[in-house]
């Protein structure tokens, strides 16, 4: 990479930009890295907010996004570059649930195997159990996950199963153009909000995502090239374990929320 500034000036839009427009060389040297190992770092979430999470974030509103390492808060929609796409399964223990007691949090990078509990198939967490009651959800949640690059670096976004639909138009259309997802922006909405009423009757609001590929705007091959490192390097830290994302794990479309620590992409 040069000293110059790899600039992009993309079409005009309204709402909150985090495509890696200037990818600026450092003027100075970089120091206190020393003793930085891969363990110590995690990968940036960026979380919709909804319900009672918005009481952990000072001067958050529900429908805003929210980064879990810089702490900032975005409006919607986000404009960004996503650099991959992944599935996986993730089990988190609830203290106030007595059939979970003596369990440990399990994830699957793969949506194949855990790393607590072994193979998902014969694990049984994943799966509806409609003989006791049909309307209770699986201990284990199925995810969607995309990496994105932003003007701070990479950063994480989790699908849980309620806001799967969010994301099929883009899968849909990676797959039959053939292209890789940095060869456009993608705008990330929070659409909303939407009411619904529980059983006792009591109302509350959420926010569905929305994701939608820009192929009318195209990126720039420098752009492209360092997006396309970007995900090797990702990868590679992936497949020797050493890539972990920070985020809550709750559900994207809940009133709740609870703090689940690192997570491991």
């Amino acid at each position: 990479m040069t000293d110059e500034l790899t600039l992009w000036e993309p079409k005009k839009f309204e709402g909150t930009d985090l495509l890696p427009i200037l990818l600026p060389k450092n003027d100075l040297e970089v120091v206190g890295d020393d003793n930085i190992e891969d363990g110590d770092t995690v990968l940036p979430t960026i979380k919709l907010l909804q319900g009672t999470a918005v009481n952990d974030v000072p001067g958050a509103s529900a429908g805003q996004f929210y980064n879990t390492v810089t702490t900032e808060l975005f409006d919607s929609p986000l404009r960004v570059l996503i650099i991959s796409h992944a599935k996986g399964n993730s089990f988190f223990t609830d203290d106030k649930n007595p059939a979970h007691k003596d369990l440990k949090d399990c994830y699957s990078l793969d949506g194949v195997e855990g790393t607590v509990y072994g193979l998902c198939s014969e694990c049984g967490r994943n799966e509806w159990d409609r003989s006791t009651n049909p309307h209770t959800k699986p201990d284990c949640n199925k995810q969607h996950k995309i990496i994105m690059m932003t003007p701070s670096g990479p950063a994480m976004m989790r699908f849980q199963s309620t806001s799967y639909k969010a994301l099929q138009g883009l899968l849909t259309a990676k797959k039959m153009q053939r292209k890789n997802f940095f060869d456009h922006p993608a705008h990330i909405i929070a659409d909303g909000p939407h009411k619904k009423q529980e059983k006792g009757g009591r109302e509350f609001s959420f926010f569905k995502l929305v994701v939608k590929w820009d192929t009318s705007e195209p990126v720039p091959l420098a752009i492209r090239q360092t997006a396309l490192e970007t995900y090797k390097g990702l990868r590679e830290a992936q497949s020797h374990g050493r890539l972990k994302g920070s985020d809550d794990g709750a559900e994207a479309n809940t009133s709740a929320s609870k703090d689940y620590g690192d997570i491991p992409f």
